[in-house]
């Protein structure tokens, strides 16, 4: 199986889940809990990628059932599976590269990764208990900044190319939409 199937089909199942696991929570939820297309407008305008946001948000239909809490958990989810995605990625690429210079710098990248999956797992299990949105938000923040160290090794001397570059990107906006939801909870 090629990386791209692989990873194709890695994703579809990362972003499905949440919304498979939480079917009880949406049901639940009066038409005033609701999220409507001008929130998840006004959410979306206050993060990095309006257009990604709008698009990611949208795409599910359970979205638009939860809370702004359930997106809080949603919205955690999704950047988990980006980051599970991304250690993957990582992961294969170190075993592909030659160069031992670039697989120093993904190894490093993988162990990153590590940490960000732990950060956000951390606090999605906060979200799930009493939640503390602050004490969520700097986990994110901490997520956030282990995928910038990841990307700076590629960016400093010696200027390399940057194998996950759209990896990354993704990961940094999924946070990034996380924290605007946690901020407006806090």
């Amino acid at each position: 199986m090629t990386l791209p199937s692989l990873v194709s089909k890695i994703v579809i199942i990362s972003l499905l889940l949440p919304f498979t696991l939480f079917r009880p929570l949406y049901a639940s939820k009066t038409v005033d809990d609701q999220l409507s297309h001008s929130k998840i407008s006004e959410i979306c305008e206050q993060t990095l990628n309006y257009g990604f946001c709008k698009t990611t948000l949208e795409q599910y239909p359970r979205t638009t059932l939860a809370d702004m809490k359930d997106l809080a958990t949603i919205t955690i989810m999704l950047a988990m599976a980006q980051a599970r995605l991304n250690k993957y990625a990582v992961d294969e690429l170190q075993q592909r590269k030659e160069s031992k210079h670039l697989k120093d710098k993904l190894a490093s990248c993988l162990d990153d990764y590590t940490v960000v999956l732990h950060k956000l797992q951390d606090a999605y299990k906060i979200c799930k208990g009493k939640a503390d949105y602050k004490a969520m938000m700097e986990l994110v923040n901490d997520a956030t900044s282990m995928n910038i160290k990841c990307q700076d090794r590629f960016v400093k001397h010696p200027n390399r190319p940057y194998p996950i570059a759209d990896y990354n990107q993704k990961m940094l906006w999924l946070n990034n939409i996380a924290l605007v939801v946690l901020s407006m909870l806090a």
